[in-house]
Order: C-alpha cells, then sequence, then structure tokens
C-alpha cells in the first residue's frame, strides 16, 4: 500500500490494547483487582503497537528499496506478490503479537489474583469495560503528563483496592 501515495494510512495498531482487555476480560472475567492488573499491564501494549507499526514499516521500506532497484535495472516488478507479502507479514506479526500478549496477560492476572486478599464477587460491566478499555488508545498519544496522571491514579485505586477501603 505504501508503494504509491494514495493517501494516508491509519494503523490500527493504537486499538491492540484495546482488543486485549476485551479479549482477556471475556476469556477469564477477573475481578477489580484483576481488572486493574489488566489495566496496568495494558499501557506497555500502546508501546507494543507502536514498536510493531515500526517494525512493519521497516519491513515496508525494504521491499520499497527492492522496487526501486528493480525499476533502477529496468526489471518487472512484481507489485501482486509484494502487496501479497506485505499483508501476509502484518497478519502474522499481529496475531503472533496478540496471541503472545494474550496468553502473557492472562497468567499475570490469574497468578495475581490468587495472590490478592480481596477478592470482590462483583463483576464489572460491559460499559465500564468498554470505557476503561479505551484508555490504552488515548495512551498512544505519548503524552508524558497524561501518563504520570494515569500511572498516579493507578497507584492511588490499587492502594484504596488492596487495603479494603473501598
Amino acid at each position: 500500500m505504501d508503494l504509491f501515495p494514495a493517501g494516508t494510512y491509519i494503523p490500527p495498531n493504537k486499538l491492540f490494547p484495546f482488543f486485549i482487555v476485551i479479549t482477556i476480560y471475556k476469556m477469564t472475567t477477573p475481578s477489580v483487582f484483576g481488572f486493574y492488573i489488566l489495566l496496568a499491564l495494558s499501557i506497555p501494549l500502546a508501546y507494543l503497537g507502536s514498536f510493531i507499526e515500526r517494525y512493519h514499516r521497516t519491513l515496508q521500506n525494504r521491499a520499497y528499496d527492492y522496487v526501486v532497484e528493480l525499476i533502477t535495472n529496468n526489471q518487472t516488478v512484481p507489485f501482486k506478490k509484494i502487496k501479497i507479502i506485505s499483508t501476509v507479514q502484518y497478519f502474522f506479526i499481529n496475531a503472533f503479537t496478540f496471541f503472545i500478549s494474550c496468553i502473557t496477560i492472562y497468567y499475570i492476572i490469574h497468578f495475581m489474583d490468587s495472590l490478592s486478599q480481596n477478592p470482590d464477587p462483583n463483576q464489572i460491566n460491559w460499559p465500564i469495560l468498554w470505557a476503561i478499555s479505551m484508555i490504552g488508545g488515548i495512551l498512544s498519544i505519548r503524552i508524558k503528563e497524561a501518563y504520570i496522571a494515569l500511572i498516579s491514579g493507578f497507584i492511588v485505586m490499587g492502594m484504596i483496592i488492596l487495603l479494603g477501603i473501598l
């Protein structure tokens, strides 16, 4: 897609944390403490999405250099093959990263839930999950003050939950 200037390409990686949170929630339905851990672990996923985007961009730059080399040598450019390879690469990179992230976070949540001394039988409902899981997309804006404020809020809420005040 990047071989010709047809417009703007917006990668879906900003939604990566959102899909992880929704998937883990549907797999395990954690307690409030487990959900807090899930949200805290989704913060680095915004960076992971950016890393995936950069890595794929590097692969696409190599493909672009290959096309330029072929054109310079007056050879035929296999555009269809390049598009298929690019799509398959992107699919497998994202699928593998999503799978590994889901499995890792799933087991971390179960481990942390087993350590929690404040199990909460109340489950989080869908509208709250939807709103909170969009935090990953918001955090991909990469404003340092927003990260500091959010992490401070997570720490305060975590302490409140762990101490059993709420």
